[in-house]
């Protein structure tokens, strides 16, 4: 049963994650993603998530991202430390990277290598990042008629992986 719609949490994920706690119990609630109908876990929304990225960067007709690859030496969300997840998401990681690992996978899918000889890393934020044109605020959701309508956050692009994130967000508790 869904019981909240929380939106965003970023670096107050902990506080959330104890407001949840106190209110329903720890291991009695779950955060999840709707799809249409379907309350998808983590490791499911997080797929769609690295498909869309796959999608978007496949169709670089430009090379845009391939000339990205080639000035850096691999690249980060938040801090870079977040390199050290390599290809894997981390469902604990306070706030999470999930942007990083998508472009990984995607780059390792389409044969797209970074350059071990740089000293440069690609940051995947907002404007004014390096990696701004890969922030899932601009690739596009596969699925965009499934994000939910609601308040949207200015700083989120109508259609895209974030809004997806964000809007899509439920809580479910699960003795219920």
């Amino acid at each position: 049963m869904i019981v909240a719609r929380p939106g965003y949490f970023g670096k107050d994920r902990t506080q959330w994650e104890e407001m949840f706690n106190a209110r329903y119990g720890p291991g009695n609630w779950q955060e999840c993603w709707q799809l249409y109908d379907e309350i998808l876990p983590f490791n499911e929304a997080v797929r769609l998530y690295d498909v869309s990225y796959f999608l978007h960067i496949k169709e670089d007709r430009y090379g845009v991202f391939h000339g990205m690859a080639c000035q850096y030496k691999d690249c980060y969300d938040n801090d870079p430390s977040n390199i050290e997840a390599g290809c894997n998401h981390d469902l604990k990681a306070v706030p999470r990277h999930i942007q990083d690992v998508s472009v990984r996978r995607a780059f390792r899918a389409l044969g797209i290598k970074f350059n071990p000889d740089s000293d440069k890393l690609l940051e995947i934020r907002g404007e004014g990042s390096s990696g701004y044109e890969l922030s899932p605020m601009r690739i596009p959701f596969i699925y965009p008629f499934a994000i939910i309508d609601g308040p949207a956050r200015d700083w989120v692009g109508k259609g895209t992986v974030e809004e997806f994130w964000q809007r899509n967000k439920v809580i479910i508790c699960c003795d219920k």
